[in-house]
């Protein structure tokens, strides 16, 4: 009977033991009897578990939008500024003239273009005048001094319409009040006379001293051809550039010119 006891109490003591001990591969409890955290190192802080690629480069933070210069405090950007009037900008014949002229005036150098503009009430015969007729209503014409080399002059890019005592708007061509004249006047030259009319069609022309000639536009044709050449007649100091009408005070318009003085 003693033997058979001992075998019951062995057993008993045998069923209370733990026979599922895993340690050391589970940690073991914590003391304070809570379970242990089994995450530990990258894991525990909410990386991705798993070993991370070298090559892959760890995410930047995000950042807002640069707001840029529309931020408060920073004034909105102007707007450009208009092109100004050059001289090579034709005068719209649909609109009334200014009271003051808009003729232009310039000097001229070898073999360097310069832009003028004719005013369509610039009278021609107010040439070297220092003001012109008042009865006849016009402008001074546009004046070029010459450089002192004399040689030949071009007229390129005339541009533009004239309107003589509110009649259709015509080219520097046309016949009639319309068409662009010049003429040289030098110190001793006189009151400019009127000469020929007529469209010139040769390539090098040879205007007299004091005499208007046509310039058009300074294409052998209307709108076509080669560019003309004007000899700088002798004793020639000034180019004057307008209209040979009867009266300019109704006109409206003009036309701007390139003229370019060379040798040849």
């Amino acid at each position: 009977m003693r033997a058979l006891a001992v075998v019951i109490v062995a057993a008993a003591a045998c069923s209370n033991t733990n026979t599922s001990t895993h340690f050391p591969y589970d940690p073991p409890p914590e003391p304070n009897g809570e379970p242990p955290n089994e995450a530990v190192g990258p894991e525990a802080a909410g990386a991705p578990m798993g070993p991370v690629s070298p090559g892959t480069p760890e995410p930047s933070p995000k950042r807002a939008p640069d707001a840029g210069p529309g931020v408060v405090g920073n004034p909105p950007a102007k707007p450009p500024a208009p092109p100004a009037l050059t001289d090579t900008t034709p005068v719209d014949p649909d609109k009334p003239l200014p009271a003051t002229s808009l003729t232009t005036d310039a000097t001229l150098l070898l073999d360097q273009p310069a832009g003028v503009m004719v005013d369509g009430r610039a009278d021609l015969y107010a040439a070297a005048l220092a003001k012109p007729d008042a009865a006849r209503g016009g402008v001074l014409p546009s004046g070029l001094v010459l450089a002192p080399s004399g040689g030949v002059l071009r007229f390129k890019n005339v541009s533009g319409k004239t309107a003589c005592n509110g009649a259709e708007p015509a080219g520097p061509d046309a016949a009639g009040c319309a068409q662009l004249f010049g003429v040289f006047i030098g110190p001793r030259s006189g009151k400019p006379r009127r000469g020929a009319e007529e469209l010139a069609t040769k390539s090098l022309l040879h205007p007299a001293l004091g005499v208007m000639f046509v310039v058009g536009d300074g294409l052998t044709g209307t709108g076509t051809g080669d560019v003309q050449k004007f000899a700088v007649p002798k004793g020639a100091s000034r180019l004057y550039l307008g209209y040979a009408g009867d009266t300019y005070a109704h006109n409206a318009g003009g036309v701007s010119v390139t003229v370019t003085q060379s040798a040849k």
